[in-house]
């Protein structure tokens, strides 16, 4: 990642270009060089390190995504304030799109444990 790229898009950006403005310390550029491995290494430790098995991606529909998008941040709301929460229902239809979302946490909570 190039910081003197992402510096100068913020600056074209008004609200981000006073903020640029103000910078004090600004970063300077470091050059790294890294090996990816391919097969399995040895640390100094011993440990062997191997690459991961590939993931294959799930796409969702769009309604799913809707869905589930909402669902895992209830979901990590209920985690973090670990207090619970009171869904009201008045019947609408925004009570029953909540209610919705509800029922695809507890259904991937589920599907989880």
């Amino acid at each position: 990642i190039d910081l003197d790229d992402v510096r100068g898009y913020r600056a074209s950006i008004p609200s981000f270009g006073i903020q640029v403005a103000q910078m004090t310390n600004k970063a300077s550029k470091l050059l790294v060089s890294c090996d990816v491995i391919a097969d399995a290494r040895k640390t100094g430790d011993g440990t062997v390190l191997t690459p991961s098995e590939e993931i294959q991606l799930k796409y969702h529909t769009p309604e799913k995504e809707c869905c589930l998008g909402p669902a895992c941040w209830l979901c990590d709301f209920l985690r973090r304030c670990s207090a619970g929460f009171l869904l009201p229902l008045s019947g609408g239809a925004d009570s029953l799109s909540v209610a919705t979302i509800v029922g695809c946490m507890t259904e991937m909570v589920t599907k989880a444990s």
